[in-house]
């Protein structure tokens, strides 16, 4: 009786040793992209990248650290929000900034480097540096002008009998000279699919080269469309180039609803609130049988005892 009770405490240890050891993935991280490239740098060219910081477990809160190792390209690289990132308690992923910098007087040439992410643990007072991922990075200088541009998206809201309709257009300019669209058409037809306007937008503003920027288009129409909803096909060109197209819905409503937006933020945090209580809620389920089982034990113990006498 006696072993048939120990085996089953060692086994509900053992599980309850199972959720806990949950704790020890937040040793581990992940980050991406696992790879920084550009091969149309120019000197005084700057690239800013962007790196998210992740884990599966946000059960304590770690510190990820940042180096650039590398001949020639480890002063170019910085890091605007410092070389340290915190993922707090409950917080799965952050993002960094990774800028690099090409010197004015940069030789033409290839040049290779590599990130390394450690995370540094304190653990009953000591400093413990857990090995983390490396981010290669492979750059290229050259004297080569390159235009180059893509759209990451194009959003078309509802709008307000007699407002103007809007838009929301993000531009990525991968080249390496300043560039941005020339026109933006948008073509409006109703759900029958006749056409009833065609707009046009002059894109005025510059993209810089390796940079993104949103462009909040307003386009006015001198004859408000009744309410109701409607198809609009937004073309994005280039010269002569179409270099996005994308048939879009929305509507004319008499005013615009104020909205409500929960934030990414509450949900981690709901989430984790809910991972914690089931597994508070296991723990004490098994402790729970663990002190049922002494009881049931001791128990008989006393009876036979009292029996024996």
């Amino acid at each position: 009786m006696k072993k048939t009770i120990l085996l089953l405490i060692m086994l509900m240890v053992g599980f309850v040793g199972g959720i806990s050891s949950v704790n020890a993935t937040s040793s581990s991280i992940g980050v991406s992209p696992s790879q920084i490239s550009n091969n149309l740098l120019v000197p005084g060219a700057e690239l800013d990248t962007t790196l998210t910081v992740s884990r599966a477990s946000a059960v304590d809160e770690v510190t990820a650290k940042i180096e650039s190792f590398g001949d020639g390209v480890t002063s170019w690289i910085s890091f605007p929000q410092g070389n340290t990132v915190i993922l707090a308690k409950g917080v799965q992923r952050v993002e960094m900034i990774v800028k690099i910098k090409v010197p004015t007087d940069a030789k033409i040439g290839k040049y290779v480097g590599n990130l390394r992410l450690t995370l540094v643990k304190e653990e009953k007072g000591q400093i413990n540096i857990v090995p983390g991922v490396r981010v290669d990075v492979n750059l290229e200088v050259t004297d080569a002008k390159t235009e180059s541009l893509t759209v990451q998206y194009v959003r078309i809201t509802d709008s307000a009998f007699g407002a103007p309709y809007s838009l929301i257009v993000k531009i990525n300019n991968t080249g390496n000279i300043a560039t941005s669209p020339d026109t933006l058409v948008l073509t409006v037809f109703d759900i029958a699919e006749k056409q009833l306007r065609q707009l046009t937008y002059t894109f005025a503003e510059k993209v810089e080269p390796f940079q993104s920027k949103e462009f909040q288009v307003q386009m006015p129409d001198a004859t408000p469309l009744p309410l109701g909803e409607y198809l609009g096909t937004v073309t994005i060109a280039k010269g002569s180039k179409t270099v996005f197209t994308e048939r879009l819905t929305f509507r004319v409503v008499a005013a615009l609803p104020s909205i409500s937006v929960t934030s990414e933020a509450k949900a981690q945090k709901s989430s984790n609130v809910i991972l914690a209580m089931i597994v508070g809620f296991v723990v004490l389920l098994v402790l729970g049988g663990v002190a049922v089982i002494f009881y049931v034990f001791f128990k008989r113990d006393g009876q036979k005892r009292t029996s024996d006498t």
